[in-house]
């Protein structure tokens, strides 16, 4: 092993429900812990059931052809989506123009499926979406939709070659053109889609959530799901690779 470097910074990892985090200075190791905030407006582990963990208690509606799966974790469950979705019973409580998704994802599926959408269809809506295999096959995506235009990217990594991915979509509109990001597995992968780089600002509407279909119906996901959380804020570097970890 190498000296440690003066200023070297450890990365954050979950330990116990905390982020720990270390930084070097003069050959010493420094270490911070800080709580791994659960400040999500939704959270799904899909461990049996669609229970929602968060102080909104938005409980899924199962609807079309799923199952409860083996999860990524020894003694866990992941949900897996065949030709259904997942729904809220009332509108999420977006009230931002920041959001974040965290979910873990295993799927082998090379045609377009809606993994997250925000509303019944968010091309008619002010409201966001995750999607995989659109623009891009083997890529996951996010959109953001506002009635005068959209701002999409793509990972720039593929992540449907039937292993589990950590998946964190963030989107800030008030950074104007270069508001969304991607991190798969803890690492920025984001490239932009050049075509749809608009400067969306405002407010979300709170709407209904749909997860694995499009208004219940369309765009069927095929693959796994595990541990969605989703917040109204954009999460710091140190709280992605803490999900990561966890």
């Amino acid at each position: 092993m190498g000296a440690v470097k003066n200023n070297q910074v450890f990365k954050g990892v979950a330990i116990n429900g905390q982020i720990v985090k270390g930084l070097a200075k003069n050959g010493v190791v420094f270490w911070q812990t800080f709580p791994l905030l659960t400040d999500y407006i939704l959270a799904y582990n899909f461990n049996g059931n669609t229970a929602d963990s968060s102080v909104n208690g938005l409980n899924g509606i199962m609807t079309g052809t799923l199952t409860f799966d083996t999860g990524r974790k020894e003694g866990t469950q992941s949900l897996k989506f065949i030709n259904g979705c997942v729904k809220t019973v009332l509108p999420l409580p977006i009230n931002s123009d920041k959001v974040s998704i965290s979910f873990w994802i295993k799927t082998t599926q090379t045609e377009t499926g809606v993994v997250v959408e925000l509303s019944t269809n968010f091309n008619n809506n002010n409201a966001f979406g995750v999607f995989t295999n659109d623009f891009l096959v083997g890529r996951v995506e996010i959109s953001d939709h506002h009635p005068w235009g959209y701002n999409i990217g793509n990972s720039t990594v593929n992540i449907n070659n039937g292993n589990w991915f950590h998946i964190v979509t963030t989107i800030d509109r008030s950074l104007g053109v270069t508001q969304n990001q991607i991190y798969v597995n803890g690492s920025l992968s984001y490239i932009q889609h050049d075509s749809y780089a608009g400067d969306l600002i405002g407010n979300w509407a709170n709407d209904i959530l749909f997860i694995g279909q499009r208004g219940a119906s369309s765009f069927p996901f095929i693959g796994n799901l595990q541990d969605l959380k989703i917040y109204n804020r954009v999460l710091s570097k140190e709280e992605i690779t803490a999900l990561y970890n966890e």
